[in-house]
């Protein structure tokens, strides 16, 4: 008998060794009647929020994040006497977190979940080019926001959160020219690579308001840039929008307004084709 004891307590120990003691619990080890509630608690399990999910090492760009960005407008208005831009957009970016996939089979098929942010890992991006920072910040508006993210069992990472954005604008002769210039505040380009969303490098007008006090007349595009300094060898990407805008006025566009933002959202068949390339940020 006590043969047979050591021979378990030594089995005990070897699958220990193994991986497959008590200590390791494996997914659905303790099962609810709801697939969710497991799924979401093994995801979050251990999961450190502060760490950049990369795969390997900083080496070039070969292992940073790509982070797809981009803005989708919805208002503008502005104080002219100070020449303060207020922007309502939506955030639209999205990336890989290796740590937060999962096989659906084991969670009754689901491959999606919805997830509060503040428990995800997040790029830190911010306007650099801000009149305010602090409370009211975009950084502090995304980190206190409560819209969700949509977690797919690959790993991808889907964010939407509403914005407010305060930025200067110069005055040139009919408009007003203004410049958003996005970005990681603490990472460069070896760890963070912003891309265009949906491979789009300009502002995206597709849910525009036609009653924005402000509009857009004309945009650059080609939003990727690249900043280098004499101290460090590393890129320091970020997102530069350049675009007019003017008050929205009867004579502002060609033609009635909505009319004119209808058009651009059904495929901007009623513009020229300069029209239509100086908005889209052609």
């Amino acid at each position: 008998m006590r043969v047979l004891v050591l021979l378990l307590c030594g089995l005990q120990t070897v699958l220990s060794c193994m991986g497959g003691g008590e200590e390791v619990r494996t997914r659905r080890s303790l099962r609810t009647s709801n697939p969710s509630t497991d799924l979401y608690r093994d995801l979050l399990d251990g999961y450190n929020k502060d760490v950049i999910p990369m795969l390997a090492p900083a080496d070039k760009d070969k292992n940073a994040v790509i982070v797809n960005f981009g803005l989708n407008m919805i208002s503008l208005d502005m104080d002219e006497d100070s020449a303060v831009l207020t922007t309502t957009a939506w955030v639209q970016h999205s990336w890989m977190d290796n740590r937060l996939e999962w096989d659906p089979e084991m969670y009754g098929g689901i491959t999606a979940l919805r997830v509060p942010t503040e428990y995800l890992w997040r790029p830190d991006f911010e306007v650099y080019n801000s009149v305010n920072f602090g409370p009211d910040s975009f950084a502090q508006q995304y980190a206190n926001g409560q819209t969700l993210a949509i977690v797919y069992s690959s790993g991808f990472v889907l964010h939407i959160p509403p914005v407010n954005i305060k930025t200067l604008c110069s005055k040139n002769t009919e408009d007003f020219g203004c410049q958003f210039k996005i970005g990681s505040w603490t990472y460069d380009g070896y760890h963070i690579n912003p891309m265009g969303f949906d491979n789009k490098t300009y502002l995206g007008m597709d849910s525009f308001s036609a009653r924005s006090p402000y509009i857009i007349t004309s945009q650059e595009g080609n939003a990727k840039q690249n900043s280098f300094y004499p101290c460090c060898e590393e890129p320091y990407p970020n997102m530069s929008y350049n675009f007019t805008v003017r008050r929205n006025a009867a004579d502002a566009l060609p033609g009635l307004v909505e009319e004119y933002y209808a058009a651009y959202q059904t495929g901007l068949q009623d513009l020229t084709q300069e029209e239509a390339d100086r908005l889209r940020g052609h």
